[in-house]
């Protein structure tokens, strides 16, 4: 996670990687952490292949990708709309906590929140 920009007059930090492999993700999720969880409030343009700026997917509102407080069963979701080029883009994103389980790896053992997200996407073209 790095800073990312101010949205809405808050601060934000961006997701951010490097990847030897030739993805296709043109975009970064920037969030906003606070005490209720951490919310996906924008995506930003990626190099070196930028989306166009209309074509950025918004969230339809603040979605929660971490409640501060989360139940096994618990599920949230939000949805993602984009303009480009004539079509319209739904994403809708839902995510089932799974449970709890200890994960083991060389910086030690750690307790890890097992998750599964489902995204139904929906794309219309004018004509």
């Amino acid at each position: 996670m790095v800073a990312g920009p101010t949205v809405k007059g808050r601060q934000t930090a961006k997701l951010s990687w490097v990847s030897d492999a030739d993805d296709s993700d043109r975009t970064a999720s920037v969030f906003v952490n606070e005490t209720s969880g951490t919310h996906l409030v924008a995506l930003v343009q990626m190099e070196p292949k930028p989306l166009k700026a209309e074509c950025l997917p918004v969230p339809s509102s603040p979605h929660f990708v971490l409640p501060g407080k989360v139940s096994i069963g618990q599920k949230f979701s939000a949805t993602l709309v984009s303009h480009c080029e004539g079509g319209v883009v739904q994403a809708t994103i839902t995510t089932t906590v799974l449970g709890f389980s200890t994960t083991i790896v060389p910086a030690g053992k750690f307790r890890t929140l097992n998750l599964k997200r489902e995204t139904v996407t929906c794309v219309v073209w004018a004509g």
